[in-house]
């Protein structure tokens, strides 16, 4: 029977969880809305028509919550009063209940259907980026539908109650049919899912029929297929509210969560194009377009002229720009869909020679330094360079100073480019698909530099000048690792992910674990909060010298360049250790992972599964590898934040065991265990969690345009991994108190059965939702590996061309890739299937600590590095304004990370000595001796490798004078650009400079 008994009366302790769960996803929903306002005016300065209705969805969001929150504290008359005794007043409260739930009804439809509003609005301007007006009339249809479903939805609610004929008296019984509203239910309920239907299919003819490229289209048909998550709610709550006999309390709980997802629907094609690197609307060249100019620079500034032509017609710009807008159609713009950008007037000036650096080009540079005196018998040096390479990097100032200690006098440098549009002539036999793959892992031409005069730049060591003694070369060095041939395919995007990817791990899912055990909820989150902090310092170290000097190595070529160069093999060495030892750990992870469903299963099966994927991702080239970090990524920023919400919900709706649990496991059993020596042992463990955020400088050498994106990276990679590291460590030490035995119950240092992301879904009692989080942390584990992979490779290539490493491993192949270094990074992998020895976690326990503490160092050398090259800046007379990017924190900030990671190695070093128990039984001399080494070893080792170099080599610390600061580093295209920049950030508000500054 549809309409039934009401349901039991239930308190208020009962409906409050609810109450608060709605507010938090009305904030949220708040937060989505308002960062789709911020990033849209950010980028363009204005709104579009769907972002005003979208803001208009707030008013009846607001309103909603509001009568929630009156019903739900109030009470309403559809439950069952029998045998209770009601005061005047608490009778009048749900009189008033009932009516405003008729109210709430309409705003909670008025939200849902302003945000569909919003996603048809998108439509509506996709659809004229199509030539058939077909989309635009089935657009206009479907806005009458969504006007005339509403009214239906307005109608259902009120006849069931007639409120106006009977002045909105609800009361004592209205009668089933009004009390519990089933007929509004289940007319909302089919007009909500099938307009949602309608919103993902309607759209893919209209993206298919656009001029956006594939992968986009691809991109935004997942992007619509998200509204089937609105589908699924409301499929679910329907037919359960009915068999709840109505409930108030799960019905407000569903309608939020609905609104939530609704609200991440409508606005997640905004806030993804928000990723993309840049708010330009790009227009393609043309065939035959040309372009040219030249560069001088001498001793008292820099000149810059640009000639721009057309070979075929030899027209000016003007004439170009109008043959160009004559010839594309009204509204097709390719990337119109994704950038939504109007016109931006203020940009024009510089819009040819922006487009002609940000595209894939073919590059031709010649650098010619000569003295400046008129003799015949001076001679030129010249170094003649051909490749495809961004224009910045490749400014080789540097042959002034050996020019000028040969005595040859001032020197003018003049550099002369060409940036040619011309697709290439196609190679014969180049649709022969196997050939063309088997001639991309040729040597790529130019990857090598030759010998020139100067530089000594050589294949072979010593040099000619040091044939009978052995010589450490550090220019040569240098000058490889500014052309090595690596591709420059990464986009900011994938430079925010990489980081984010290689940090987001088993260190927060797994590690974590043993974190709160060991130090207590408080403890832990202070230990992570103050490594988040050294981070920011760090990274922004990082972010100065990668950003000025975007050469292959990054990190690991700074500490031969501007500390010592044996100082620079041990880091190099031991860095290329952590991550070539740590990918069959996180392989076996993986493959323990999967027991996780079923532990009959193979492990050995799946660390081939894993192995493979791994190999198959990294061979593909760079932009596969960033392309799938991005999307692994954000999976795994997905699951946390969804994490965050869900544990918000368990916190305040309890557990079918303890009910609401607020912060009772902070009170017992307490915020700290072991107290200050707890503390200390989740530092190194909170460090370790951090691994990874450095890739982001090693992926800048691969970038299309680091000076421009790295620096956004390096700023918004802190913020999101410090907040979902602290925000989501936070929840877990609310879910789970640091005494559950489960904490310590995994078999090794990676098994996620003891996750206490895990431990915390699985106290719901649901046997979906335990799985779901596995399967992330599944995924994580396999990204982590993947970057292993990758920081492995760039570093053993960079070793390699810094004459560090054998030099086969700076073999790179056509397609941009290391292929040895690959190869040899994954042939390591394959100690993995030491998984099926039971003494494999010892094995590892010993491998891994050779590197253990190389992050430690790693970050300390970014540090040091930092500020020695501040000092070499400032001796070359050069002011912090020349710099491409500024470290925020300054050199006190990489003062401030030094002074901190020497506190983490301390007390990794009391940890070695007297480590935490964890267990009654205490340990043996065997196992003190196995775990001080295993702690500490990285120290002697890194000392061995330091000065067996340095006796061999005989090299010593760097020299502030004479100290290299010119190679390879990233030089400004225009002095009129730079002069732009600053007059344009001075109009900027300050909420503008603000999230500039931050983001």
């Amino acid at each position: 029977m549809l309409y039934s008994d009401p349901p039991p009366l239930r308190p208020f302790s009962e409906a409050k969880p609810t109450l608060l769960v709605s507010w938090w996803i009305t904030l949220f929903c708040t937060c989505i809305i308002l960062l789709r306002l911020a990033g849209r005016y950010i980028r363009v300065e204005k709104l579009f028509r769907e972002d005003k209705i979208v803001a208009l969805a707030l008013l009846p969001l607001f309103l909603r919550i509001a009568c929630a929150h009156i019903v739900l504290l109030w009470g309403t008359n559809n439950v069952d009063l029998s045998g209770t005794t009601l005061s005047d007043a608490e009778l009048s409260h749900r009189e008033t209940g009932s009516r405003i739930v008729l109210a709430g009804r309409v705003f909670y439809a008025a939200t849902l259907w302003t945000l569909k509003l919003t996603t048809l609005e998108f439509l509506t301007r996709l659809a004229g980026a199509s030539m058939k007006k077909i989309y635009l009339r089935l657009t206009m249809f479907l806005r009458y539908a969504l006007g005339v479903s509403f009214i239906v939805v307005l109608i259902t609610d009120l006849a069931v109650c007639q409120p106006v004929a009977k002045a909105w008296q609800v009361t004592p019984d209205p009668g089933g049919q009004c009390r519990q509203g089933f007929v509004q239910l289940i007319a909302m309920g089919t007009a909500s899912a099938a307009i949602d239907v309608i919103l993902i299919v309607f759209p893919v003819p209209i993206i298919l029929s656009t001029r956006i490229p594939t992968k986009r289209k691809v991109l935004l048909v997942m992007l619509f297929c998200f509204g089937f998550l609105t589908v699924g709610i409301t499929l679910y709550r329907v037919p359960k509210i009915i068999q709840l006999r109505g409930d108030q309390t799960f019905r407000s709980m569903w309608a939020s969560i609905e609104i939530l997802a609704a609200t991440v629907v409508a606005n997640i094609v905004a806030l993804g194009s928000f990723l993309r690197d840049s708010g330009v609307k790009k227009t393609k060249f043309r065939p035959g377009y040309h372009s040219s100019g030249t560069t001088s620079r001498g001793g008292h500034g820099v000149t810059t002229g640009a000639t721009w032509d057309d070979q075929e017609h030899g027209k000016s710009q003007q004439q170009q720009r109008q043959q160009q807008q004559q010839q594309q159609p009204r509204g097709t713009e390719s990337d119109e869909w994704l950038d939504d950008l109007g016109p931006r007037p203020r940009r024009e000036s510089m819009r040819h020679i922006n487009l002609a650096f940000r595209r894939l080009v073919s590059v031709n540079i010649s650098t010619d330094i000569m003295p400046s005196t008129d003799s015949d018998e001076s001679k030129s040096l010249k170094n003649g360079i051909t490749m495809t390479r961004d224009f910045e990097i490749l400014e080789m100032s540097d042959m002034t100073e050996s020019s000028r200690r040969a005595g040859a006098g001032p020197l003018a440098m003049t550099t002369a480019f060409a940036v040619s549009a011309n697709p290439p002539q196609a190679a014969q036999g180049e649709d022969n698909i196997p050939q063309r793959m088997v001639d991309s892992f040729k040597r790529a031409p130019g990857a090598k530099l030759a010998s020139q005069k100067g530089y000594h730049v050589h294949d072979a060591m010593p040099s000619a000048h040091h044939e009978r003694e052995r010589y450490y070369d550090v220019r040569a060095a240098n000058a490889r690792t500014v052309s090595t041939g690596l591709s420059k395919e990464l986009k900011g995007r994938h430079l925010q992910m990489i980081a984010i990817g290689g940090s987001i791990g088993t260190g927060l899912f797994v590690a974590s674990g043993i974190a709160l055990f060991q130090s207590g909820p408080a403890s832990m989150i202070l230990a992570y909060f103050f490594v988040g902090m050294i981070q920011f310092c760090i990274m922004q170290s990082l972010g100065e010298l990668a950003v000025a000097f975007p050469v292959a190595g990054s990190f690991s070529v700074f500490s031969t360049r501007f500390l010592d160069p044996s100082w620079g093999f041990a880091m190099g060495w031991n860095y290329a250790f952590q991550w070539l030892f740590g990918l069959p750990l996180e392989i076996i992870a993986g493959a323990l992972t999967i027991q996780y469903w079923n532990d009959q299963l193979s492990k050995a099966v799946f660390v081939t599964i894993f192995l493979v994927l791994i190999a198959v991702i990294n061979l593909l080239g760079i932009k596969g590898y960033g392309e799938t970090e991005f999307i692994l990524s954000i999976v795994k920023v997905t699951a946390i934040v969804g994490f965050i919400l869900l544990g918000i919900v368990i916190n305040i709706g309890g557990t079918p065991q303890s009910g609401y649990i607020g912060g009772q496991y902070w009170v017992n059993p307490g915020p700290t265990n072991h107290g200050f020596k707890g503390f200390c042992s989740v530092l190194v463990t909170s460090s370790f969690s951090f691994v990874g955020t450095e890739l982001v400088g090693l992926a800048a050498a691969e970038a299309a345009n680091p000076r421009k994106t790295l620096p956004s990276a390096i700023k918004q990679v802190f913020w999101r991994i410090a907040v979902f590291y602290i925000v989501a460590l936070f929840l877990v030490s609310l879910l789970v108190p640091y005494d559950d035995p489960r904490l310590l119950g995994g078999t090794s240092s990676v098994d996620a059965t003891a996750s206490p992301f895990v431990i915390a879904v699985e106290s719901l009692g649901s046997t979906i939702l335990p799985s779901v989080m596995n399967a992330v942390i599944l995924l994580a584990v396999l990204s982590v590996g993947n970057s292993a992979v990758f920081g492995s490779s760039r570093v053993l290539a960079a070793l390699a061309e810094q004459s560090h490493a054998p030099r086969i491993f700076s073999y790179v192949d056509r397609k941009g890739r290391p292929l040895v270094s690959i190869v040899f990074a994954l042939s390591l992998g394959l100690l993995a299937y030491l998984v099926n020895i039971k003494v494999h976690a010892a094995i590892f326990d010993w491998l891994l600590s050779i590197c253990g503490l190389s992050s430690l160092f790693t970050w300390t050398s970014i540090c040091l590095s930092h500020i020695r090259f501040r000092k070499a800046w400032a001796a070359a007379g050069n002011t912090l304004n020349q710099l491409p990017y500024r470290s925020q924190v300054g050199v006190i900030g990489s003062w401030v990370a030094i002074i901190a990671n020497a506190f983490v190695l301390a007390a990794q070093f009391w940890m070695a000595v007297s480590p935490v128990r964890v267990s009654t039984v205490p340990m043996s001399a065997t196992q003190m001796t196995n775990n001080f080494f295993q702690k500490v070893l990285t120290v002697p080792v890194i000392f061995i490798f330091y000065v067996g170099h340095k006796l061999w080599f005989r090299t010593r610390i760097i020299t502030i004078l004479g100290m290299d600061i010119d190679t390879g580093r990233s030089f400004s295209r225009h002095e009129a650009m730079s002069v732009h920049s600053k007059d344009s950030y001075r109009q900027w508000p300050l909420w503008k400079k603000i999230y500039r500054t931050l983001c």
